[in-house]
């Protein structure tokens, strides 16, 4: 595939083209615009970088799920070209990201005639974009279905549910108060995930930490630190209740063609004390 990157810049300074803010802040969002600056400083002179979803995700404090929902609005956007780096055996090592010339950025304008069914709405980590914003940008998504537009504001009661149904669990650390810290914490995990799967996720943790002879993990979170760290290590989809379980040794008199250890020659010499 042919395409053109951006012209090559000075090391130790990088820019950002005006219109992806003057333009296309309305479509990626807030966390596009963050996650399309990080891989503008990490490029090179040849407008190309391999950051790992990792490492973004890691500088920006979010989930993994939340930079994959980025990168996938900036791929859609033609902002950036991905390419798979494999190793010499043929398994995946890492992906490149090229940064496209803002020629041959696509809005939704034009990308509606190729891809009708694109959503370009922003995902729930964005709910703290400018809510003046959310006429203009309705009018220019294809197809707009308002029965699928979800209100972005999460609710006090969502909050305060996941704390209650969090100190309902008597093998996790029960809070007396509910922080501003956790309520932050809270509210930006209800942002990417549904309340439904955050309480799924709390009641694998339980699970694992009231039984430390079935599983091996036995680190206690606060409320705080598993809205942060711990949801995804612990939603069904990560089989935490298998990854997590201690196996058992196999003895080896257990194991099929292997014959039992039989005593010495003179093992029945040393029960009487001759040896």
């Amino acid at each position: 595939m042919e395409f053109k990157v951006r012209d090559k810049r000075n090391k130790g300074w990088f820019y950002t083209d005006n219109e992806c803010i003057n333009g296309h802040a309305k479509i990626i969002g807030i966390g596009g615009i963050a996650i399309y600056n990080s891989l503008c400083r990490h490029s090179d002179n040849e407008q190309k970088c391999f950051p790992s979803y990792n490492l973004l995700a890691e500088e920006f404090n979010v989930s993994l799920n939340t930079i994959k929902k980025y990168i996938k609005i900036l791929k859609e956007c033609n902002l950036i070209h991905i390419e798979q780096n494999k190793k010499a055996d043929g398994t995946f090592e890492n992906n490149i990201y090229w940064l496209i010339d803002k020629s041959e950025w696509i809005t939704p304008q034009t990308k509606k005639h190729t891809t009708a069914k694109t959503d370009y709405r922003r995902p729930k980590f964005d709910t703290t974009v400018d809510q003046n914003l959310t006429t203009t940008v309705d009018q220019n998504l294809p197809h707009k279905d308002t029965n699928m537009i979800k209100d972005t504001n999460i609710k006090n009661t969502n909050i305060y549910t996941i704390f209650e149904y969090w100190n309902s669990k008597i093998s996790l650390i029960n809070h007396k108060t509910f922080t501003d810290k956790a309520k932050t914490k809270v509210t930006i995990a209800l942002k990417t995930y549904s309340q439904e799967l955050i309480q799924q996720a709390i009641d694998n943790y339980a699970e694992v930490l009231v039984s430390p002879g079935k599983f091996y993990w036995t680190h206690r979170w606060t409320l705080a630190d598993f809205c942060q760290r711990g949801i995804d290590k612990f939603l069904n989809e990560a089989k935490p209740l298998e990854n997590f379980i201690i196996k058992q040794a196999i003895k080896p008199e257990k194991i099929v063609g292997l014959a039992k250890p039989q005593p010495g020659k003179y093992a029945h010499l040393s029960k009487g004390g001759l040896l």
